[in-house]
C-alpha cells in the first residue's frame, strides 16, 4: 500500500512539474513567433517600399516571408537547433544581430 502511495505521489508531482515546464515554455514560445511575425512583416514591408524604388524580384522577399509563416505555424515540431538557427535569422532581418547587413 505505501509503494503505490509513493507511486501516485511521484506520478503527481512528473504531472506538476511538466505543466510547470509547460507554463514557463509559453511565454518563450509566444516570444519567438512575434519574433517570427515581425521579421516576415519587415521582409513584406521592405520589398513594397523597394519595388517602389525598382527593386528587383520582390517576390523573392514575399517567398521568404511565407517560409517564415509556416515556421511559425510548425513551430513546435521544429528541433531545438532549427528554431535557434530561425531566431538569429529573423533577428538579422531585424537589424538586431551585430554586423547584420543593411539591405
Amino acid at each position: 500500500m505505501a509503494a503505490e502511495h509513493r507511486a501516485a505521489e511521484h506520478r503527481a508531482a512528473e504531472h506538476r512539474a511538466a505543466d510547470s515546464s509547460t507554463t514557463d515554455r509559453l511565454p518563450r514560445v509566444r516570444a519567438d513567433k512575434d519574433l517570427l511575425r515581425a521579421a516576415a512583416e519587415r521582409l513584406r514591408h521592405n520589398a513594397t517600399q523597394g519595388a517602389y524604388r525598382g527593386l528587383r524580384r520582390p517576390e523573392l522577399a514575399y517567398a521568404l516571408a511565407s517560409v517564415l509563416d509556416m515556421a511559425e505555424v510548425r513551430w513546435n515540431d521544429q528541433d531545438d537547433e532549427d528554431r535557434a538557427g530561425i531566431r538569429l535569422c529573423c533577428r538579422a532581418l531585424l537589424d538586431e544581430v551585430e554586423g547584420a547587413r543593411d539591405w
